[in-house]
């Protein structure tokens, strides 16, 4: 990896030589290990802009901020945003659930078009917190579950390279527990329901992963079952694999 800290030159950074390009969306069940993985990550990947600067509202401003004014990133979601509505408004959820659901998924957007500014302007972006996440907000509520999952990733707005972090069933659960706050997508009324809502995440990442792949997508589907600090490493080579692979092509 070649460059030093996020933000120390507020222009285009240069990867490798050269201006690239690249989003890297991470999506996963609540509980499965992504947010401490992509922590550690950060820790030792430097030239990626990880969930921890895009949180920090002033290193994402001066990030923002270096871009040109004139430049614009457009794109028309509206038939993805609508779905999402509409699945979270038809779905199985509490009152509570949806609002929180619909919430969560007007900052994604939000979030969504200021992560594509970056990328597009000569950023490296990994982030678990954007809009492809946003699946396992809500559909393991829906009445029908594999076709909503496959119109949703259908119709969501594409990454470069997609990365599923799932865990054993068993292990989402005994992680999710160890938190200090029940996710919302977790909100049940008791072990049975939790232990479904579980099911139905990791199911949702398998159709995910099938769908994604039939649009051609970079799909990689990644088990954190196992002790996740020897994770960190593989995960570190795969990105300088990743990252090489796309300034070959750039």
């Amino acid at each position: 990896m070649a460059l030093d800290a996020v933000g120390s030159n507020p222009a285009i950074r240069p990867i490798f030589g050269q201006v690239v390009t690249m989003l890297i969306e991470v999506f996963g069940p609540a509980g499965a290990g992504k947010s401490f993985l992509l922590d550690k990550l950060a820790d030792k990947v430097k030239n990626v802009i990880f969930p921890r600067q895009l949180c920090n509202k002033k290193k994402l401003k001066s990030l923002i901020n270096a871009i040109p004014a004139s430049y614009e990133y457009k794109t028309d979601l509206s038939d993805f945003i609508i779905f999402c509505i509409d699945s979270i408004n038809h779905s199985s959820m509490s009152s509570e659930q949806k609002t929180n659901a619909m919430t969560i998924v007007k900052n994604c957007y939000n979030a969504y078009l200021n992560v594509r500014k970056l990328d597009k302007y000569g950023y490296v972006v990994m982030s678990d917190e954007l809009l492809l996440h946003r699946s396992l907000s809500f559909l393991m509520y829906s009445d029908n579950l594999e076709k909503d999952t496959v119109k949703f990733f259908q119709l969501a707005p594409l990454p470069d390279v997609v990365c599923i972090f799932s865990s054993k069933e068993e292990i989402i659960k005994k992680r999710t527990l160890m938190r200090p706050y029940i996710p919302n997508c977790y909100s049940v009324n008791n072990e049975e329901e939790f232990d479904e809502v579980i099911r139905k995440a990791v199911q949702i990442c398998k159709i995910g992963e099938e769908t994604l792949k039939e649009r051609g997508i970079d799909v990689t589907y990644i088990d954190l079952s196992d002790n996740l600090e020897n994770t960190v490493e593989r995960l570190v080579t795969f990105l300088d694999k990743k990252i090489n692979q796309h300034a070959a092509v750039a």
